[in-house]
């Protein structure tokens, strides 16, 4: 990507392996605290800011891709630490052993599937500028990006399996703190086939690609916010706090993984 005519890059390093991110929007940066010392009543000395605390955060967006899907979401699971490697043309600095704060997943029918991580620091983080023999690698502008197709999302309930008529929007929030808690939002219009109101939901499974799919279990309603005061089709908002596992699933020709949140 090209931004004010310069060309940037974001890698992710986990386990060893180097993933290209395409560089959709980037946030990261050190925050520093100062405890502030008053001048003198002379103004002979002046004031004195005295760092007393140092740490990183801010967060980084991604198109969904076959070369980047299993990774970033293995940055997601308990415990795990990774290294974000950013080219800002100017400067080429390295995050080291940063986590996940919290994400979200979100897709308008017939365009990408977006993921953006916000990252905290744990015990163990610094950043640096690149080592001299870490290779500068960038996402390949031809590599296909997902897209989301909101007409074959299907659910489940009492043993029994639908199809929603149509999705034109989701977006599913994880908070990765000690507590978990994951929320789904599915934007629909209404439909007698489909009107989830306090019913909980077993399984829901959305499509990413060929072989690829998001699984999500033991869907409890939160909210309705349907909107009856319009002309054409009434547009519902239902939000599920996403009690059960959270499972991304690829079965592919060249591997099978099971990714569980």
């Amino acid at each position: 990507m090209k931004v004010n005519g310069n060309e940037m890059a974001i890698t992710l390093r986990h386990d060893a392996n180097l993933t290209a991110l395409p560089f959709c929007n980037e946030t990261l940066r050190q925050i520093n605290e100062f405890y502030t010392l008053p001048p003198t009543v002379d103004k002979r000395k002046p004031s004195v800011y005295i760092p007393v605390k140092k740490a990183i955060e801010g967060c980084f967006t991604s198109r969904l891709t076959f070369d980047n899907i299993g990774e970033l979401f293995e940055i997601l699971v308990d415990d795990v630490s990774f290294d974000l490697l950013i080219n800002r043309k100017v400067e080429k600095t390295a995050y080291r052993n940063v986590k996940a704060l919290s994400f979200e997943l979100r897709g308008n029918n017939k365009e990408a599937l977006y993921l953006r991580i916000n990252i905290a620091e744990t015990r163990k983080s610094f950043i640096e500028n690149w080592e001299y023999n870490t290779p500068d690698i960038r996402f390949k502008p031809e590599t296909k990006t997902y897209l989301f197709d909101g007409h074959n999302i299907f659910y489940s309930v009492n043993g029994n399996a639908r199809t929603i008529p149509l999705v034109y929007r989701f977006t599913l929030n994880g908070s990765l703190n000690d507590c978990r808690k994951y929320v789904l939002n599915l934007y629909f219009p209404f439909t007698d086939e489909f009107f989830p109101k306090n019913r909980l939901i077993e399984k829901l499974v959305i499509p990413i690609a060929s072989g690829i799919y998001l699984e999500l279990n033991e869907l409890k309603p939160l909210s309705d916010e349907t909107s009856t005061d319009c002309a054409d089709a009434v547009l519902c908002k239902q939000g599920f706090n996403v009690t059960g596992l959270i499972k991304l699933i690829i079965k592919t020709r060249t591997q099978y993984r099971e990714i569980e949140l």
